[in-house]
């Protein structure tokens, strides 16, 4: 049986720019570091470019979606630059992801 996606709205807030990418490479970073690779792989973490800034859509499985918040709360730093991200909304669907955050 296939397994139900959530996508996770959330919002990058720095001390100056970052890019996405290192964005994301963090949040594996981080998922790797709190869960293993086992963890990482069974969450099925995919990155949804937004083209909003300072916001991006995570895709994860239904019940994976606690794992993959607290793996955003771990992250501190991106590029040598403070950071906070937050998970800002959870949805089922990714046309109302997108819609929450306008892209």
């Amino acid at each position: 049986m296939k397994e139900k996606k959530r996508y996770i709205v959330f919002n990058v807030q720095a001390n100056g720019s970052v890019s996405i990418k290192s964005v994301q490479d963090s949040i594996e970073k981080a998922m790797i570091d709190l869960y293993g690779k086992l963890g990482l792989a069974k969450s099925g973490l995919m990155f949804l470019l937004s083209n909003v800034e300072n916001y991006g859509i995570l895709r994860v499985n239904r019940s994976t979606v606690d794992m993959a918040k607290s793996a955003m709360a771990w992250v501190e730093t991106v590029d040598n630059k403070k950071v906070i991200i937050k998970s800002v909304k959870v949805s089922g669907i990714l046309n109302k992801a997108r819609k929450f955050i306008g892209g």
